[in-house]
C-alpha cells in the first residue's frame, strides 16, 4: 500500500472512531490539524507523511475521549 493509500485508510478509520466524540472533537478538527501540521511541516521541512499520521492519530489515545 502506498503512503497516500495509507494516509486515506487511517483518515477514514479515525473520523469513523471519532464521531461519536463531541463537536470539538469532529471531522472539522480532524482536517484542521491534517492542514496546520502540513503547513507547519513543508515550511520546516519535517518527514510529511510521519507529521499527516501523527496530525490524524493525536487524539486516538486520548482516554477522555471514546475512540
Amino acid at each position: 500500500m502506498n503512503g497516500e493509500r495509507f494516509l486515506t485508510k487511517t483518515r477514514e478509520y479515525v473520523l469513523q472512531a471519532m464521531r461519536e466524540n463531541d463537536s470539538a472533537h469532529d471531522d472539522s478538527h480532524i482536517y484542521r490539524v491534517e492542514k496546520i501540521a502540513v503547513e507547519l511541516a513543508r515550511k520546516s521541512g519535517a518527514d510529511l507523511f510521519r507529521t499527516q499520521m501523527l496530525a490524524l492519530l493525536h487524539e486516538m489515545n486520548d482516554d477522555k475521549l471514546k475512540s
